[in-house]
């Protein structure tokens, strides 16, 4: 699990942080940790968690609007409206998203849905 861990650090770190949120192949091919092809809510989770971390430039804990860059899914996220997005609601808004791309509703996501445009 630690090499797997490593592995989307380092794909997040060369990438950055706002490719790391990009949709292509190789995103997938980072969250499908066991490499089933298929990607499921906690490998999804498990991604965007370090996402997270890799974008607290700050390292308090939580994101503000810069270091999230994205208003829109900013405005959503931040449920009790403090002007920070904690790991909870990244958690939150990421679970809806994942439901969001599950187009079948079958708990699993595949490259075609990854890909496909909402």
């Amino acid at each position: 699990m630690k090499s797997i861990v490593s592995t989307i650090v380092v794909w997040v770190l060369l990438t950055g942080p706002a490719l790391a949120a990009a949709r292509d192949a190789a995103a997938f091919e980072a969250m499908d940790t066991d490499k089933d092809d298929k990607v499921t809510l906690d490998e999804f989770q498990a991604f965007y968690k370090i996402v997270f971390q890799v974008k607290d430039k700050n390292g308090d804990g939580v994101l503000d609007e810069v270091e999230f860059n994205n208003p829109d899914a900013f405005e959503f996220a931040d449920k009790n409206k403090d002007g920070k997005i904690d790991p909870a609601e990244d958690r939150a808004l990421r679970a809806h998203h994942f439901q969001q791309l599950d187009a079948n509703r079958d708990q699993h996501l595949t490259l075609e849905e990854w890909l496909a445009d909402p």
